[in-house]
């Protein structure tokens, strides 16, 4: 199934973290919403939030080693919007730039609130 999906992710204390080579950044204490494709299906999905000990290679995996999923939305798409959204969400919420968009044109696919709901909201409000 193609789409594009969101994950809740909560930091539970604020922690600068590495995310690719010769980068990182100061990661403030709350939640995060990333924001992906799945134009392949759910695999990618599925590793990121199932597999407990996996070789790092997206920018998502690494502030995973540190954090808790609370809550994964799927959205079943034909057409690629997580660039869209994310360019939206970037005009409303704090973000850690060029973290999971290298392949984008976005700033950034990971937003920052001190208030999960508030993200939750917001994405829901593009479906």
């Amino acid at each position: 199934m193609k789409g594009f999906y969101g994950i809740f992710i909560e930091l539970k204390r604020d922690r600068y973290i590495k995310f690719s080579v010769g980068r990182g950044a100061h990661f403030k204490k709350g939640f995060y919403l990333y924001i992906g494709s799945a134009m392949g299906g759910m695999g990618r999905i599925i590793r990121y939030i199932g597999e407990k000990k996996k070789k790092k290679h997206w920018h998502i995996d690494y502030l995973l080693e540190f954090s808790v999923v609370r809550m994964v939305i799927f959205i079943p798409s034909e057409k690629r919007r997580e660039e869209e959204i994310a360019k939206k969400m970037a005009s409303k919420f704090d973000y850690i730039k060029g973290f999971g968009s290298t392949d984008t044109s976005a700033d950034s696919h990971l937003f920052f609130s001190p208030f999960i709901d508030r993200l939750q909201e917001e994405f829901l409000a593009f479906l």
